[in-house]
Protein backbone atom coordinates (compact mmCIF):
# COMPACT_ATOMS: atom_id res chain seq x y z
CA UNK A 1 0.00 0.00 0.00
CA UNK A 2 1.26 3.31 -1.15
CA UNK A 3 2.40 5.92 1.48
CA UNK A 4 1.21 9.31 0.66
CA UNK A 5 3.16 12.38 1.86
CA UNK A 6 0.77 15.59 2.56
CA UNK A 7 2.73 17.79 0.22
CA UNK A 8 1.53 17.83 -2.93
CA UNK A 9 3.28 15.37 -5.58
CA UNK A 10 5.05 18.36 -7.19
CA UNK A 11 6.27 19.32 -4.22
CA UNK A 12 7.43 16.11 -2.83
CA UNK A 13 8.91 15.39 -6.07
CA UNK A 14 11.46 18.62 -5.79
CA UNK A 15 12.20 18.18 -2.06
CA UNK A 16 13.61 14.33 -2.80
CA UNK A 17 15.14 15.76 -6.08
CA UNK A 18 17.30 18.14 -4.01
CA UNK A 19 17.84 15.64 -0.96
CA UNK A 20 19.52 13.20 -3.85
CA UNK A 21 21.54 16.36 -5.34
CA UNK A 22 22.70 17.22 -2.05
CA UNK A 23 23.54 14.13 -1.48
CA UNK A 24 25.25 12.99 -4.39
CA UNK A 25 27.38 16.34 -3.76
CA UNK A 26 28.26 15.41 -0.09
CA UNK A 27 29.17 11.54 -1.90
CA UNK A 28 31.63 13.57 -3.65
CA UNK A 29 30.05 13.54 -7.33
CA UNK A 30 30.36 16.83 -9.37
CA UNK A 31 28.92 19.14 -11.83
CA UNK A 32 25.24 17.72 -10.60
CA UNK A 33 22.12 18.72 -12.28
CA UNK A 34 18.98 18.31 -11.00
CA UNK A 35 15.37 18.80 -12.95
CA UNK A 36 13.40 21.21 -11.72
CA UNK A 37 15.58 22.59 -8.38
CA UNK A 38 17.14 26.69 -8.14
CA UNK A 39 20.60 26.58 -7.86
CA UNK A 40 20.82 23.31 -10.57
CA UNK A 41 21.15 23.26 -14.04
CA UNK A 42 18.78 21.25 -15.45
CA UNK A 43 19.80 17.29 -16.79
CA UNK A 44 20.09 17.38 -21.04
CA UNK A 45 17.36 15.17 -22.65
CA UNK A 46 19.34 11.96 -23.63
CA UNK A 47 18.16 9.75 -26.83
CA UNK A 48 17.94 6.05 -25.27
CA UNK A 49 18.46 3.01 -27.05
CA UNK A 50 15.57 1.31 -28.53
CA UNK A 51 12.97 4.43 -27.96
CA UNK A 52 15.24 6.57 -29.39
CA UNK A 53 13.52 9.21 -28.28
CA UNK A 54 14.69 11.95 -25.91
CA UNK A 55 14.60 11.09 -22.15
CA UNK A 56 15.68 13.22 -19.12
CA UNK A 57 16.67 11.96 -16.36
CA UNK A 58 16.15 14.11 -12.86
CA UNK A 59 19.69 13.63 -12.05
CA UNK A 60 23.03 13.49 -13.44
CA UNK A 61 26.56 14.21 -12.13
CA UNK A 62 30.26 13.39 -13.10
CA UNK A 63 32.87 12.02 -10.64
CA UNK A 64 36.63 12.52 -11.14
CA UNK A 65 37.35 8.95 -10.44
CA UNK A 66 34.70 7.19 -12.72
CA UNK A 67 34.96 7.66 -16.56
CA UNK A 68 31.08 7.66 -17.57
CA UNK A 69 28.13 9.88 -15.57
CA UNK A 70 25.19 9.26 -13.60
CA UNK A 71 22.08 9.30 -14.13
CA UNK A 72 19.53 8.92 -11.07
CA UNK A 73 15.93 9.34 -10.91
CA UNK A 74 13.79 10.19 -8.03
CA UNK A 75 10.89 7.86 -7.22
CA UNK A 76 8.57 9.44 -4.64
CA UNK A 77 6.62 7.14 -2.71
CA UNK A 78 3.67 7.49 -5.60
CA UNK A 79 5.52 6.59 -8.14
CA UNK A 80 6.96 3.31 -7.02
CA UNK A 81 4.93 0.34 -8.12
CA UNK A 82 4.09 2.78 -11.76
CA UNK A 83 4.84 1.14 -14.83
CA UNK A 84 5.56 4.30 -16.90
CA UNK A 85 8.61 5.07 -13.81
CA UNK A 86 9.64 1.12 -14.78
CA UNK A 87 10.12 1.77 -18.29
CA UNK A 88 11.86 5.22 -17.56
CA UNK A 89 14.44 3.55 -15.57
CA UNK A 90 14.74 0.75 -17.44
CA UNK A 91 15.76 3.06 -20.49
CA UNK A 92 18.28 5.35 -18.54
CA UNK A 93 19.89 2.63 -17.46
CA UNK A 94 20.26 1.04 -20.63
CA UNK A 95 21.42 4.45 -21.83
CA UNK A 96 23.94 4.63 -18.82
CA UNK A 97 25.15 0.76 -19.65
CA UNK A 98 25.73 1.83 -23.62
CA UNK A 99 27.86 5.15 -22.16
CA UNK A 100 30.15 3.77 -19.31
CA UNK A 101 27.72 5.42 -16.70
CA UNK A 102 26.13 4.32 -13.80
CA UNK A 103 22.23 4.10 -13.42
CA UNK A 104 20.61 4.89 -9.83
CA UNK A 105 17.08 5.19 -8.47
CA UNK A 106 16.89 7.54 -5.09
CA UNK A 107 13.34 6.30 -2.75
CA UNK A 108 12.66 8.18 0.09
CA UNK A 109 14.34 5.72 3.25
CA UNK A 110 10.58 4.30 4.53
CA UNK A 111 9.92 3.12 1.13
CA UNK A 112 13.47 1.11 0.22
CA UNK A 113 11.72 -2.64 0.95
CA UNK A 114 8.88 -1.63 -1.01
CA UNK A 115 10.92 -0.24 -3.59
CA UNK A 116 13.44 -2.78 -3.53
CA UNK A 117 10.33 -5.81 -3.93
CA UNK A 118 8.92 -3.60 -7.35
CA UNK A 119 12.42 -3.66 -8.33
CA UNK A 120 13.55 -7.28 -7.80
CA UNK A 121 9.90 -8.40 -8.54
CA UNK A 122 9.35 -6.46 -12.04
CA UNK A 123 11.84 -4.51 -13.21
CA UNK A 124 14.73 -5.57 -15.80
CA UNK A 125 17.42 -3.91 -12.95
CA UNK A 126 19.70 -4.96 -10.57
CA UNK A 127 18.15 -4.07 -7.44
CA UNK A 128 21.45 -2.47 -6.28
CA UNK A 129 20.41 0.71 -8.56
CA UNK A 130 18.51 1.37 -5.48
CA UNK A 131 19.29 4.38 -2.99
CA UNK A 132 17.68 5.04 0.13
CA UNK A 133 17.60 9.44 0.40
CA UNK A 134 18.57 10.14 4.19
CA UNK A 135 16.31 12.39 5.41
CA UNK A 136 15.89 14.90 3.41
CA UNK A 137 15.15 18.56 5.10
CA UNK A 138 11.92 19.41 6.10
CA UNK A 139 9.63 20.90 3.57
CA UNK A 140 9.03 24.43 3.41
CA UNK A 141 5.65 25.40 4.09
CA UNK A 142 3.94 27.30 1.36
CA UNK A 143 3.37 31.35 1.52
CA UNK A 144 1.00 32.59 3.48
CA UNK A 145 0.40 29.39 5.34
CA UNK A 146 0.34 29.95 9.39
CA UNK A 147 4.03 29.58 10.67
CA UNK A 148 4.64 27.79 14.11
CA UNK A 149 5.03 30.32 16.85
CA UNK A 150 8.18 30.30 19.45
CA UNK A 151 7.58 32.20 22.45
Amino acid sequence: MPTHSPLSAGAERERLVRAAADQLRSDGWLEVRASGCAGFRRPQALVVPVLQVPLQPDLCASHPRRRGPLLGVVATSRDIGEASLRRRCEALAAWAREHGGEFVVFVPAHDEARARAAVTARWHLDPMVLRALRSPPPPTPAPGAAQPRHL
